[in-house]
């Protein structure tokens, strides 16, 4: 089953994890590194299982949908980073990265 998952494939991930997670057009600028660090936690604790579960759900009915939407008004005062058990993760990676 592992092997059905490509997850033996570890240079490849690593390698498209970094690209697809670093801030290019300015390598030395942290705050751009630690939204891309939180982009990255979010993607994997948010987007990756809900794309495990739609995948699922297509299987056994033919129009599955899945929106993404990314729109944030900026007058919406509610909206906050969200604080949240993998807070202390977050930390600890964004240290590894300016550190």
């Amino acid at each position: 089953m592992l092997n059905d998952l490509n997850v033996f494939r570890h240079n490849q991930t690593a390698e498209e994890l970094y690209t697809r997670y670093t801030w290019w057009s300015n390598l030395e600028n942290n705050t751009a590194r630690w939204k891309r660090t939180v982009d990255l936690v979010s993607d994997m604790e948010i987007i990756s299982p809900l794309d495990s579960i739609v995948k699922y759900h297509s299987v056994y009915s033919p129009s599955v949908y899945f929106y993404e939407f990314s729109y944030s008004s900026p007058n919406d005062k509610q909206a906050t980073p969200e604080i949240g058990k993998f807070i202390k993760y977050i930390i600890e990676i964004y240290e590894l990265f300016i550190n």
